[in-house]
């Protein structure tokens, strides 16, 4: 996951901008607080999620979240 807001809009553009620039990308939308999430992916192991997440924190700066079950 790479980001969690109220701004539909803002997480729809984010989307975008990672599938422009060549990462699969998808926008998730929960109940609670911050209901539009934007992640990446799917991976097909931690490791390779977590290897994806250095590469975003570097080329993009984005703040990564790989949460504890499932990718």
């Amino acid at each position: 996951q790479v980001h969690a807001g109220t701004d539909r809009a803002q997480a729809e553009d984010l989307v975008r901008r990672l599938k422009a620039a060549g990462y699969e990308s998808f926008l998730a939308e929960i109940d609670g607080p911050q209901p539009y999430r934007v992640r990446v992916g799917p991976f097909v192991s931690r490791d390779l999620a977590r290897a994806r997440a250095i590469q975003l924190e570097k080329e993009l700066g984005l703040e990564t979240y790989i949460p504890p079950t499932g990718l």
